[in-house]
């Protein structure tokens, strides 16, 4: 299972579950993420480069845990808060006042900052994704390669 919201302050960070809160007493949010990039076969490092190459951005850099699996983190900030949540590519996003409420996995949390902030970062965690995961594409090669399959299959039985 993994955090649907990670809040750091200045001096404790919290991993908010669907079910729980968790605490992070001995790593900093920085080497939470490492681990869970080295889980997932790749380093921290890496994936921060390999977004700001394919995004062109240097700010608010997105962290992607697994573009398989669709698993990204983007950050907000809030006065003295750090805040990393879990992309949702259903994400619903409302105004509410001053803040903005954001639904994830079927829980909904609010956060005072303009919706476009979020919006925002769920744009481009969504643009790297899809950068990488295209499963039209990859339905149309695999019909490709079996329509030149099929056509070598029938020449050649055809020379006999």
């Amino acid at each position: 299972m993994i955090p649907l919201l990670i809040i750091k302050n200045h001096n404790m960070t919290q991993l908010i579950y669907a079910d729980h809160i968790e605490e992070l007493h001995d790593k900093s949010i920085l080497q939470w993420f490492n681990n869970q990039c080295l889980n997932h076969g790749t380093t921290l490092k890496g994936t921060m480069d390999a977004l700001r190459f394919h995004l062109k951005i240097r700010q608010k850099i997105p962290i992607c845990l697994n573009i398989m699996q669709r698993i990204m983190y983007f950050p907000i900030s809030i006065n003295e808060l750090e805040i990393w949540i879990l992309y949702d590519q259903n994400a619903h996003i409302r105004r509410c006042d001053i803040h903005t409420i954001l639904t994830i996995h079927n829980m909904s949390f609010k956060f005072p900052v303009d919706a476009r902030v979020i919006k925002r970062q769920l744009q481009r965690c969504k643009t790297y994704l899809d950068t990488f995961y295209r499963p039209t594409m990859i339905a149309s090669s695999n019909h490709i390669q079996e329509s030149l399959v099929s056509e070598y299959l029938i020449k050649s039985s055809a020379n006999f």
